[in-house]
């Protein structure tokens, strides 16, 4: 069993609407150590060699918007709004992760690619060794504390959601059965949390490849995308299609049969 230890950061504004910048969230992680990376003083090509030597996991999602994307997130964003607002008023069973006042827009989609490239990242870690522990280290980021709480949470739903994908796919199947990880063995902290420390140089590893690729996306030069993917092959993933989806009606069928009402449209 290993530990897996893992950075994140983000680069950009998270896109709303067709004309928005692209978003990038990066994830930099080790399993059972965390090497001492001088990210601050080389080039992000040199950056790649490092993190490569020291047998790094890394994992980079990204949204970029093209026409028709901020209408299908608008409206899958506020149908799940709606959905956990009357699920509150009507048990509570979700206070503990959702606002009185609500998730914007913005929080909702960087909760879910965050999620989403952790998720990714210990996929790609399980490939080399069984995990049951999760320690990660988030860069400060304004969320309510429901939010930050519901993304602590979907750290253990990462095996059943790999699991769910699953079907057809041994591989998975068998990467699934090496998330360990329970609610006893996993956390997230944040960069304004007095015990993390950032000498490591973890959390700025993942700035500075976050904030490269992000750049590569908006100019004409891609030459650290290309980098990234030659040094990290697969490591780099588009969730611009995912964060838009209809909602899954299987979703949708338990929250009517729990809360009796029709789901908003």
């Amino acid at each position: 069993m290993a530990t897996l230890f893992a950075f994140g950061d983000e680069s950009g504004t998270m896109p709303l609407t067709d004309v928005d910048s692209p978003f990038v969230t990066a994830i930099v992680a080790w399993l059972d150590d965390k090497p001492s990376i001088n990210s601050s003083k080389c080039q992000p090509g040199e950056l790649l060699r490092q993190l490569s030597k020291t047998r790094a996991i890394l994992s980079v999602a990204f949204v970029k918007p093209h026409v028709g994307y901020g209408e299908r997130l608008s409206r899958r964003l506020s149908r799940t709004d709606t959905m956990a607002r009357v699920r509150r008023l009507i048990d509570g069973s979700n206070r503990a992760y959702y606002p009185a006042g609500g998730v914007a827009p913005r929080n909702q989609l960087w909760v879910e690619c965050m999620h989403t490239t952790i998720g990714l990242a210990a996929v790609r870690a399980a490939a080399r060794a069984a995990i049951d522990i999760a320690d990660v280290v988030l860069d400060e980021k304004t969320l309510p504390r429901e939010s930050r709480h519901l993304l602590t949470s979907q750290l253990g739903q990462i095996k059943t959601q790999v699991r769910a994908v699953a079907a057809g796919h041994p591989v998975l199947s068998l990467l699934s059965d090496r998330l360990g990880f329970a609610a006893d063995s996993r956390r997230i902290r944040w960069s304004d949390d007095p015990t993390v420390q950032e000498a490591d140089g973890g959390l700025l590893s993942a700035h500075v490849v976050a904030h490269h690729f992000h750049k590569g996306l908006g100019s004409s030069s891609e030459e650290f995308i290309e980098q990234i993917n030659d040094a990290f092959p697969g490591c780099t993933h588009d969730l611009t299609d995912l964060v838009t989806r209809e909602i899954s009606p299987k979703v949708i069928a338990r929250w009517e049969r729990e809360t009796g009402l029709r789901a908003p449209s």
